[in-house]
């Protein structure tokens, strides 16, 4: 029991602490506002966003790069045989060579290779 009204206990310190942060009020200009090296974070943020913006630049140009790319691709894609002439060229050629083979006695003999 003791547990569940620690969890309900406010800590008063705590939130004195928290009102003091929201009430602080930071100068416009000259510096000295409530958190000292603000400038200073400020200015890395600025600097941080710049990198930011010219590497976002960069992407743009490498994905319009790969765009091009990607469109080559499917160009060639298109191009390759389907499943269905595959299949078929390989049945034909199969036979072809069965045929050939069953009837190899018969080629030899219109030809006249045929041992007599």
């Amino acid at each position: 029991m003791s547990r569940t009204f620690n969890r309900n206990v406010v800590d008063f310190e705590k939130a004195r602490a928290d009102k003091r942060l929201t009430d602080a009020v930071l100068n416009s200009d000259g510096g000295g506002g409530t958190y000292d090296g603000m400038e200073r974070r400020v200015t890395h943020l600025e600097t941080s966003l710049e990198f930011i913006k010219r590497d976002v630049g960069e992407l743009r140009v490498d994905v319009s790069g790969l765009k091009v790319d990607l469109a080559r691709l499917d160009e060639r894609v298109k191009n390759l045989p389907g499943k269905g002439f595959i299949v078929s060229a390989s049945i034909t050629i199969i036979g072809l060579i069965t045929a050939m083979i069953v009837l190899s006695d018969q080629i030899k003999t219109a030809l006249g290779l045929a041992a007599s």
